[in-house]
């Protein structure tokens, strides 16, 4: 639902600055959404040239037609032959390119969807005052964002930190507290 919120504003985006703002969509179906995987599905076998209509459709489109039939007929209703985007959608190759997309992921360390990038900053979840501030910074010569890497190793140092904290200051004699039934 938040990827689905998230959409028009970076459509909003990427509408005021024509040509100095590509949108990069990375497939990240949740487990929790039935209808995320097909739609991830549907959406990495469009062709280029209807990626962005594609994405409208299944933003916009009733979760119950987000499975395998609901999103040929998108396809279709978009002018791209049933039989060959069925054939993509299950096409072993194609779970493989999502895969690859989960994996891109899980290696930036995106905890959160939508996790987005503008310029060397990231938006976590549905923000969009902090997507057009970024977008506004980026567009503007002021992207001073840190790199990734240096955030996540601020977090985990951050992390690091709090916990050392919360030992430090632990009473000495408290004993554990053990769950009903271990």
């Amino acid at each position: 639902p938040y990827c689905r919120k998230m959409h028009p504003v970076l459509e909003q985006i990427a509408a005021g600055a024509v040509g100095r703002v590509a949108i990069v969509r990375k497939m990240a179906p949740l487990r929790g959404h039935e209808g995320a995987r097909p739609a991830a599905l549907a959406y990495l076998c469009t062709p280029a040239d209807h990626r962005e209509r594609m994405a409208d459709a299944l933003y916009n489109a009733p979760s119950e037609q987000l499975q395998r039939e609901g999103t040929l007929g998108i396809a279709a209703g978009l002018g791209l032959d049933r039989e060959a985007f069925g054939r993509c959608v299950d096409a072993p190759e194609t779970a493989a390119r999502l895969e690859a997309d989960v994996a891109f992921g899980r290696a930036v360390d995106a905890f959160a969807l939508p996790f987005t990038f503008v310029g060397r900053r990231i938006v976590v979840g549905y923000n969009p005052g902090a997507a057009r501030q970024a977008a506004r910074f980026a567009l503007a010569g002021n992207d001073q964002g840190w790199p990734v890497a240096w955030m996540m190793l601020a977090f985990g140092a951050l992390a690091l930190g709090l916990l050392a904290l919360t030992l430090r200051h632990a009473p000495a004699d408290a004993a554990p507290v053990a769950a009903p039934g271990t």
